[in-house]
């Protein structure tokens, strides 16, 4: 289930865009002096823009997946998501990929919930029923919007025999 949840999460951000006016992002000019010039705004379901701060900590020295700080940081990263997607006795995979990995994580048969915010939601399933993948749709209200999370949880809740993947 924290697998599925974790899909479900990870479908839902990657496909939630910026809407902006003009295809620039200018700096704030109440920004410091060190912030990011203007660039080209990425109007697509994903990669997203990110702040100072991530981009700082993302520059810095890579670390070892065996290094010591990295296995406690990443054993208290299992534990926080066993939390937040109320899996206190599961185990929760922590897979690196594109969003569209999700269509590798499934087989023919198997259930998936889409969280649809639009139209990378929309191919999202499509791409699924391709693959001979029962698909649900939640919808969101108006494209660019996202289901409350009161929405998601009856749509876990309605899911078919077996659960979603």
């Amino acid at each position: 289930v924290a697998a599925a949840l974790v899909a479900l999460v990870i479908f839902g951000l990657a496909s939630q865009s910026r809407a902006a006016s003009d295809s620039t992002c200018k700096a704030d000019a109440n920004a410091p002096a060190a912030a990011t010039p203007a660039h080209k705004l990425l109007l697509i379901p994903g990669p997203i823009e990110f702040s100072e701060e991530v981009l700082a900590a993302a520059g810095g020295l890579a670390t070892s997946h065996v290094d010591p700080s990295f296995v406690a940081e990443f054993g208290e990263t299992l534990e926080l998501l066993r939390k937040v997607f109320l899996a206190e006795r599961g185990q929760p995979f922590v897979v690196s990929g594109s969003g569209t990995l999700g269509w590798d994580m499934v087989e023919p048969g198997q259930n998936v919930l889409v969280v649809n915010t639009g139209y990378f939601g929309d191919r999202f399933g499509e791409t699924f029923e391709a693959y001979g993948v029962n698909v649900t749709h939640l919808r969101a209200p108006a494209i660019g919007d996202r289901p409350s999370l009161e929405d998601i949880s009856v749509a876990l809740d309605a899911a078919p025999a077996g659960g979603y993947r």
